[in-house]
């Protein structure tokens, strides 16, 4: 049985009155007035009001003492981590001039239009890598079926909304998809430069942003081959059409189109060169390509989308990078070195993002001079003379090493001013204000001088910043991962280390062993398949599934790989969801108000079917928990102002309703609430 730790001494005000009233007669037997007026027995209450609440700190004893082990093994709070979203660069006042391409390099500021809600400032993203910004435009997409008829998807691409099929319904061999781009009216017409161009791609209905995580073992064959327009040919008739060479080097993180990421395309000076124009004159092909740069997608394998849905897209974005809501901090000096073991030094801004950092000491006092010293995950696995430290992203300290586990920092010799200890660069930031919505990064900063300015926008709202976990969460997970050791071995050490990593919040984790993603469960051996449900607002899960962001399932990919054994495949999924909908008909005590008591029903049961705060225990709805009539039936007549439920009827997803029967929501599975609808009527009273 679990470890529960006691209340040491557990009696309330009214036990605590009730004993010092018995024990009157035998220590003062002449005070014989034991009524509330007496003022003994005020000095008696007053006593055990005072009691009790030293007895309430007594008893928060046990928890404290827990907490400090955890602090004495290394367990840490997991910091606010940051939202990440996908950013749309365009150059302004450049069209037609003679450059190409402009190199934004990573760290580029991007700001929003105002400040989130209940803050002051406008809030910082920083892209995560290098961009070249080609000066030019996606000006047209278009699809061209078995039957020769193009399709064109430009306007549908750019409101983002309702989607499109770049290779239609069938997906077929015959099918292709184009991709149309104009550098601008220069003069002469410029050819295409060398460099690597970046598109992200949004499938339609997904809110997913950020770099995927890679497929690994469950990567297929290629479904898809990218060419770019080399050559035009003549027809018999005089007629000319485009002839295509194959891309050979493509960057693709979508899938071929069936999951949201980026596609980067390679132009190294053979392939630059090589990329013409269509021709202006009379073409077999839409006018819409006339003397603009032509790259196309074809459909390679017969059946290549059999098992899956054929792709559908939301839109195709030029010249996009991710990007996260941190800043980055250079040269920030920390003091000098006291020469002594353990010594920790403070940054100026918190929370710090893991692996962000570098520190700089000066060893002149040793007879060297700056050198690089590098953040661990764990100081004690260092080695005497390692130059290392230990991060705590949260509030932002830095442990050096003893001479044992990390080399000890030169003491301070005096020679630099400000102290022999300064951070080269970090990274900090974080929040659930961080989850901006879309179209709001607008305001770039653009780092080198030379460069023109740039406008910019998110189609997609930001997501995964978080909060600093609560401290309550924070020691009930705790323990798992020090049983774990760190190293995942079984499926609870999984569990508990995917909940550990450092640089996003997962909420909840669920692990499939001998599994792997499209495959049947318990199927594949050496393979783990981790579900993970990442931490949300309670308001968001109450109404739709969760989705793990790209990011996070990278993240905790990225920490369990040196953690796994290394015969065990790893792969991350989002959890599946069913909606579950309850109609219900209650009669509503005396005093209650008919309208605030069907609300309270309604409030019940979204909290009850909750993924992170529901199930009988409120830490979230039990993967593949089935969904049970008579627990339902409890939290309605739990509901403040039910006096009865007349009657309760369950259905799952667009099934039927039935009354009196426990629904399976399937293995691994999780709930989300349906509009319920309850009925609430005044109890009837005779005459």
């Amino acid at each position: 049985m679990p470890l529960v730790p006691p209340n040491l001494d557990n009696r309330t005000f009214n036990q605590l009155v009730t004993e010092i009233r018995r024990r009157i007669p035998t220590a003062t037997p002449e005070w014989t007035d034991l009524n509330p007026s007496d003022p003994g027995i005020t000095l008696a209450e007053l006593f055990a009001f005072l009691s009790e609440q030293l007895l309430f700190q007594v008893n928060q004893v046990p928890t404290k003492g827990l907490i400090t082990f955890l602090q004495m093994v290394g367990a840490e709070l997991h910091p606010a981590t940051p939202a990440v979203a996908d950013v749309t660069f365009t150059a302004l006042g450049v069209s037609g001039g003679p450059d190409l391409t402009f190199d934004l390099r990573k760290g580029t500021r991007i700001e929003t239009s105002g400040p989130p809600p209940g803050k002051k400032q406008a809030l910082v993203f920083e892209t995560s890598r290098d961009l070249t910004v080609l000066n030019g435009s996606l000006v047209a997409l278009a699809s061209l079926d078995c039957n020769l008829d193009y399709t064109f998807h430009t306007t549908t691409n750019e409101n983002a909304r309702d989607g499109f099929l770049p290779f239609g319904s069938g997906a077929t061999t015959a099918d292709q998809f184009f991709l149309v781009f104009d550098l601008g009216p220069q003069s002469p017409l410029p050819a295409w430069p060398e460099g690597t161009f970046s598109l992200r791609v949004n499938v339609f209905g997904s809110s997913d942003v950020g770099d995927p995580p890679p497929l690994g073992s469950l990567a297929p064959p290629a479904r898809l081959a990218w060419d770019y327009a080399s050559g035009v040919a003549t027809q018999p008739d005089g007629s000319q059409s485009l002839t295509f060479s194959p891309f050979a080097d493509v960057v693709d993180s979508t899938n071929d189109f069936l999951r949201s990421g980026y596609l980067q395309f390679v132009f190294d000076p053979t392939v630059a060169a090589a990329f013409l124009r269509a021709p202006s004159a009379s073409t077999l092909e839409p006018e819409a390509f006339r003397g603009r740069f032509v790259l196309r997608a074809r459909v390679i394998r017969e059946e290549a989308y059999a098992g899956d849905d054929v792709p559908s897209l939301a839109t195709l974005r030029l010249n996009s990078a991710p990007a996260s809501a941190v800043q980055t901090k250079l040269n920030e000096a920390l003091g000098g070195s006291s020469g002594l073991p353990f010594q920790r030094f403070r940054l100026a801004n918190a929370p710090v993002v893991v692996g962000s950092s570098e520190v700089i000491v000066d060893e002149s006092s040793e007879g060297g001079g700056p050198v690089s010293w590098h953040e661990v995950q764990d100081l004690f696995a260092a080695g005497p003379t390692e130059r290392v430290y230990q991060l705590l992203p949260a509030t932002g300290e830095l442990l050096f090493g003893n001479g044992e586990f990390g080399k000890i920092p030169p003491p301070d010799d005096g020679s630099v001013p400000g102290g022999n200890m300064r951070a080269a660069f970090y990274q900090f930031g974080g929040g659930l204000h961080t989850n901006v919505g879309a179209g709001t990064l607008t305001n770039v900063t653009v780092i080198d001088s030379g460069l023109p300015g740039f406008d910019s926008t998110n189609v997609l709202a930001a997501a995964g910043g978080a909060d600093e976990e609560p401290v309550a969460q924070g020691v009930a997970r705790a323990p798992a991962v020090v049983r774990s050791r760190y190293r995942a071995v079984s499926a609870t050490d999984f569990e508990a280390l995917a909940k550990e990593t450092p640089d996003v919040r997962v909420a909840r984790a669920h692990t499939l062993p001998n599994s792997r993603p499209g495959c049947n469960p318990g199927a594949s051996p050496g393979s783990v398949t981790l579900v993970l449900v990442p931490y949300v607002t309670y308001a968001a899960a109450v109404q739709s599934p969760v989705l793990v962001p790209s990011h996070v399932a990278e993240s905790v990919l990225r920490y369990l790989d040196t953690r796994r054994l290394v015969t065990t495949e790893v792969f991350t999924a989002s959890a599946e969801f069913r909606k579950v909908t309850v109609e219900a008909r209650v009669t509503v005590e005396p005093r209650a108000g008919v309208s605030a008591t069907a609300s309270a029903v309604v409030a019940a049961l979204n909290r009850y079917f909750h993924a992170l705060e529901g199930g009988d225990e409120g830490e979230g709805w039990p993967f593949g928990g089935a969904v049970y009539f008579s627990r339902v039936f409890e939290r309605i007549l739990a509901a403040e102002g039910v006096l009865r439920a007349d009657q309760v009827r369950v259905a799952l997803d667009d099934g039927p309703f039935v009354e009196c029967q426990d629904l399976e929501i399937g293995a691994g599975r999780l709930l989300y609430s349906g509009q319920h609808q309850v009925i609430a009527s005044a109890v009837r009273t005779n005459g």
